[in-house]
């Protein structure tokens, strides 16, 4: 579902002020502190819908937020905090229980404890009453980001048989970091696509600079490769500081160390598409109406294996990488085919052997780039198996 309008409706003190329609509530339920306001946030899209506060027990009303016009989020006082008095604690409870037992447009109770800490008291009436109710709850363990990665399976499974021994709730880890990480890798993905369409692109203008003899198709391509080089450099600095900010492991990190790879490898294509095109500057007509047959097939030919290997890296299609890794013997077999006619060509003609050579060139540089769409296809399958060319790494 994607949300388009969230927006704070109402805080409600007594039940004459909660929303008189019929829409669904989702309710939130939990200790002061327990992160229920980023809750709200994170499921919404938004920073500052739902004030946070490090200061627990800051919300002391009903807080209704009317998500689109189909539901509510609805965000009860936090219960628990020490530092109030206990004659306010009474009343927060009170307040608590009079909506839930007065309220009946709740359709699921969000309830919310701290992964880090055993189950409170209160926690512990908060789910007795849940149970006894018969009411549909989630269970939510906050804070996931406080401990670390390794460890959330194994604490959230001793939370659930602490409080949800019959384990017939279910229990997730929730971490608003976390959702802001993987918000990062999805930046990172469309950084590592444009970057990958840049590429594209150079290779494009080398068939057509080609074709049409176009020395200034050829010297922006020279030029363009800067931007290439630019996003290299943004996309590392970002995997860097999610490597040093998130410390992620198992596909998390193959993931991250991944793109790092691929990166190097676009990179490598640009300043491959550069390099031709600065042969194409040096080369007569002659040469290159002599060998553009042969080359242009290569370049269409290395065109759609970058396409195909950023999408498939993008999209993580390891059917997709695969068919590129295969479709890699097609520009083989046009340089084998390329290089085996300009030999015959210097045994017949030695005048034009330096610029004939300049043509093996090129048609190396096209086949290095094939290789290299197969490195991104490789670092793929890696970062969804841990394996290289059939060798697990981790």
């Amino acid at each position: 579902m994607i949300v388009k309008n969230p927006k704070f409706e109402i805080s409600a003190m007594k039940p004459s002020q909660y929303p008189q329609n019929d829409m669904p509530q989702i309710v939130l339920v939990g200790k002061s502190n327990v992160g229920k306001s980023s809750f709200i946030n994170t499921m919404l899209n938004r920073k500052k819908l739902a004030r946070t506060s490090s200061e627990p027990g800051k919300t002391r009303q009903i807080n209704f937020y009317n998500v689109d016009n189909n539901f509510y989020f609805v965000d009860l006082p936090g219960y628990g905090y020490s530092k109030m008095s206990k004659q306010e604690q009474v009343k927060v409870g009170n307040f608590i229980e009079e909506y839930l037992s007065k309220c009946k447009k709740i359709s699921l109770i969000v309830f919310l404890i701290d992964i880090r800490h055993l189950p409170t008291e209160n926690d512990r009436l908060m789910y007795q009453y849940i149970i006894n109710t018969n009411s549909p709850c989630l269970i939510i363990a906050s804070k996931a980001d406080k401990i670390a990665v390794t460890k959330v399976s194994g604490v959230l499974e001793d939370l659930q048989q602490e409080l949800n021994p019959l384990k017939d709730l279910t229990f997730l880890p929730f971490s608003a970091e976390r959702k802001i990480y993987s918000e990062e890798l999805v930046q990172l993905s469309e950084s590592l696509e444009e970057m990958g369409n840049l590429v594209e692109a150079s290779l494009k203008n080398l068939f057509f600079s080609i074709e049409n003899r176009d020395m200034q198709l050829a010297e922006r391509i020279v030029a363009d490769d800067r931007n290439v080089n630019n996003l290299e450099r943004s996309i590392e600095a970002q995997c860097l500081m999610l490597i040093t900010t998130q410390q992620p492991i198992a596909q998390d990190l193959r993931t991250v160390s991944s793109i790092l790879k691929v990166v190097t490898d676009i990179e490598r294509i640009g300043d491959h598409a550069s390099d031709i095109a600065e042969l194409i500057q040096q080369m007569d007509h002659k040469q290159l109406e002599r060998y553009s047959g042969h080359l242009q097939p290569m370049i269409a030919a290395s065109r759609e294996m970058v396409h195909e290997a950023v999408s498939a890296f993008v999209a993580r299609d390891q059917k997709k990488a695969n068919d590129v890794i295969a479709s890699d013997d097609i520009i083989d077999k046009l340089f084998d085919k390329v290089k085996n006619d300009i030999v015959i060509h210097i045994k017949e003609d030695r005048s034009d052997a330096i610029e004939s050579l300049d043509a093996l060139m090129l048609a190396k540089y096209l086949e290095r780039i094939g290789d290299h769409a197969v490195n991104i296809c490789e670092w793929e399958i890696f970062r969804e198996t841990g394996t290289i060319q059939n060798t697990k790494v981790f």
